[in-house]
């Protein structure tokens, strides 16, 4: 399972933490898990980006400010723009 760290911003924008996740998801139907602190990247931007691709997000674990989520395989029946 592949995991993404948003914590840190790289220099560069095709680097950017937010990119690699959209690619990501572009390009593969696995599961990704995903850290992150809600101060620097709100949950809700993943759970946007995640729709976006007929994803699901689960929180799985939220510890002082990191939250790991995982984003699900795509699924049918997601209506878009919800």
């Amino acid at each position: 399972m592949e995991i993404i760290d948003l914590r840190r911003q790289p220099k560069g924008c095709t680097s950017h933490p937010l990119i690699r996740l959209k690619r990501f998801l572009e390009n593969n139907d696995a599961e990704v898990m995903v850290i992150t602190d809600p101060e620097i990247i709100p949950i809700k931007t993943i759970e946007i980006i995640a729709r976006k691709y007929e994803r699901m997000i689960e929180t799985i674990d939220e510890i002082n400010n990191t939250v790991t989520i995982l984003i699900t395989r795509r699924c049918q029946g997601i209506e878009q723009g919800s």
